[in-house]
């Protein structure tokens, strides 16, 4: 005679967790144990989050300044082969009289090119510093609250 189970009474298996559950779940733990050394253990990781965060973003605006200066150097490059063709094209006395204002046009390109750079990277590492400044008023917050009660 064979018996059946029932699904529930079928033994459960368990369900694998992923690595950051696992991780948080020994946090909850820890905290629970530990009291005070749990919550600053979890305040020291969201320090750490928000640092590697600001890292992440600041990595980013680099790579979007060095984009765009490559962009911009590429259009310069071709700039200056325009010009030079079109000055082969009209002549030496022509040409002459050209350069100076080819010299102060590029000058003036070359320096809204460099305000553009700086733009982007200023706006950039704002960014990054806003991620720290955030989780900093986060702790001035927890402090508060700890010094009232």
């Amino acid at each position: 005679m064979t018996t059946r189970t029932r699904a529930s009474q079928a033994p459960k298996r368990a369900v694998p967790m992923k690595s950051s559950q696992r991780t948080t779940s020994k946090a909850n733990a820890m905290v629970e144990r530990s009291g005070l050394a749990g919550r600053l253990g979890i305040r020291w990781r969201k320090d750490v989050k928000a640092i590697l965060s600001a890292g992440r973003v600041s990595f980013a605006g680099i790579q979007a300044v060095l984009g765009r200066a490559t962009v911009l150097s590429k259009e310069a490059a071709g700039e200056w082969r325009t010009a030079a063709r079109v000055m082969a094209e009209i002549g030496p006395q022509e040409s002459a009289r050209l350069v100076h204002k080819l010299a102060i046009a590029a000058f003036e390109f070359a320096l809204a090119d460099i305000r553009e750079l700086a733009e982007l990277a200023a706006s950039s590492q704002c960014e990054a510093l806003g991620v720290v400044r955030r989780r900093i008023d986060q702790n001035v917050d927890d402090v508060r609250r700890l010094l009232r009660a």
